[in-house]
């Protein structure tokens, strides 16, 4: 988490969105096969 904020501080405000974007997609990434295993198991 420091990474994003030292980030945040030496990248001009211009970069800002795309990191926000590359961050989510990353967070988005790492859940998907969390998500897609809870799915495929049936519920009853």
């Amino acid at each position: 988490m420091e990474l994003i904020l030292v980030l945040a501080m030496v990248v001009p405000a211009k970069a800002l969105p795309w990191i926000l974007i590359a961050y989510v997609a990353y967070k988005g990434l790492q859940m998907q096969p969390r998500v897609a295993r809870v799915r495929a198991t049936p519920k009853y």
